[in-house]
């Protein structure tokens, strides 16, 4: 017998209407009917070379970085990521070839690292492929390959990670600063938009580039990239904020100096949105006995293998061999070393770069210990005696103006400068003095200088 179908009355329909729309009205408020955002916090550094800290040890340290990391993770998801420039250099990366930054890093629980122009400083490949075999934490690299095209084994182009309930894409890219045999170079801004929309296509909800680049190369891969949340770089030794297009761009302090804590919400739909705040890792940041123990460990390691730490020279005045003053403006340590070049090799004039003095600490007056001489000048470079014209050192004097706050920044001899870093290329030179006269383009002069800069390191091709 087929059944009557059931019919509602009025009231039954009123209620049921009230219902739907009642249903409808709670669905269109904000927040309701829409999963709750999710929140995680992201710990970025870059430019990290001593594992011991620095400063009289009163600075970074891997101890103070496992001590901000355990806090941090006791209080919810987070994940720490590095921007480049582990392997070297420092002078127990020299002797070891940086196997105690991987230690170290292995047991903070790094959650992904890209490679840093220093990262090739050996001249064979050999270190850095031992490296990275001993690493547990994920290298990332979207533009560095091997000689023959592939990535480097255990080196992957993105990766995507799970934190907080948010699925987090990398994308890595490092400036091709550092010719060798056995890596290749794929163009930044291309292999990056090809690894962002991978990573879009794969779920990824927040999108990072963890890069190794300039400032401005970092800015403008915000505002070409769109389908980047959040640029963590590294490359400058100070501690940079900036914004373009819809990312963020954050690099912390060399050698953990400082650290960013990037406190990450995520919404359902819309695009994250991140709170900032640069934490110093200094002496109020505690030290997990275990990670202090790995560093004197290194410590005992190094003075074996060097042999007593004894005076073999006196300064009666300080020797400021900050980073924060040879790569912004003229220092005395800097002058010290132009000064050698320029005498030892019998040049007119001589010059520097900044970068290749290391030391990173204003040595007191009084002894200087065998270990502080060996780390002003820890790469092992040789003094080259070159003529050049004095065109060529017009257009070197007007790089080093733009190389300012980088590596690449001049400390010279035998030469007196005025530059206006603000103004356009070929502009920045605004008077020079070399061999005891004005600056003539016609004149050839002999030069000291590093075979690195020599061969067109950190940009000056016009002496190669």
């Amino acid at each position: 017998m087929r059944q009557r179908p059931a019919w509602l009355g009025m009231k039954g329909l009123s209620g049921l209407l009230a219902g739907a729309l009642l249903l409808l009205a709670l669905l269109l408020q904000p927040g309701i009917g829409q999963a709750p955002p999710r929140r995680l916090t992201l710990v970025h550094f870059n430019d990290f070379y001593r594992i011991e800290g620095v400063e009289g040890r009163a600075k970074g340290g891997i101890a103070r970085l496992g001590g901000l990391l355990e806090r941090l993770r006791g209080q919810g998801p987070a994940l720490a990521l590095f921007g480049g420039d582990l392997l070297s250099p420092s002078l127990m990366s020299r002797e070891f070839g940086g196997a105690q930054m991987i230690e170290g890093l292995n047991a903070v629980g790094l959650d992904a690292a890209t490679f840093g122009n220093h990262e090739f400083d050996s001249r064979d490949g050999g270190v850095l492929l031992a490296r990275l075999k001993e690493s547990r934490f994920p290298w990332v690299s979207s533009n560095v390959r091997g000689a023959d095209g592939s990535p480097f084994p255990g080196v992957a182009p993105r990766m995507v990670r799970e934190a907080g309930g948010v699925r987090v894409g990398i994308l890595a890219a490092t400036l091709p600063a550092v010719r060798r045999p056995y890596v290749r170079y794929l163009p930044v801004l291309d292999s990056a938009r090809q690894e962002a929309e991978t990573l879009r296509r794969a779920g990824a909800e927040l999108v990072i580039a963890l890069t190794h680049l300039g400032m401005e190369e970092d800015l403008d891969l915000a505002r070409r990239l769109p389908g980047v949340d959040l640029i963590l770089g590294g490359h400058e030794h100070d501690a940079q904020l900036g914004r373009a297009g819809a990312a963020l761009v954050l690099k912390a302090d060399s050698d953990l100096r400082t650290a960013w804590v990037v406190e990450a919400t995520v919404p359902a739909q819309g695009r994250p949105e991140f709170h900032a705040r640069l934490v110093p890792l200094g002496m109020g940041i505690p030290q997990p006995p275990a990670l202090r123990a790995l560093e004197e460990k290194w410590l005992a390691r190094l003075a074996e293998r060097l042999g007593p730490d004894e005076p073999v020279a006196r300064s009666e005045v300080a020797l400021d061999g900050r980073e924060s003053t040879l790569r912004f403006r003229e220092g005395n340590l800097g002058n010290l070393v132009a000064d050698a070049f320029r005498e030892e090799g019998r040049c007119e004039i001589s010059a520097v770069n900044g970068g290749a003095i290391r030391v990173d600490e204003l040595l007191p007056p009084g002894a200087l210990s065998r270990h502080q001489v060996a780390e002003i000048l820890l790469f092992r470079n040789r003094v080259v005696r070159l003529r050049v014209p004095g065109s060529a050192l017009a257009a070197a004097l007007d790089h080093s103006a733009a190389q300012r706050g980088s590596g690449g920044f001049l400390q010279i001899s035998g030469m007196r400068v005025a530059f206006d870093p603000g103004a356009p290329a070929g502009r920045r030179l605004r008077g020079a003095e070399a061999g005891g006269g004005p600056l003539r383009a016609d004149r050839l002069y002999t030069l000291c200088t590093l075979d690195f800069l020599a061969e067109g390191g950190d940009g000056y091709a016009m002496w190669a």
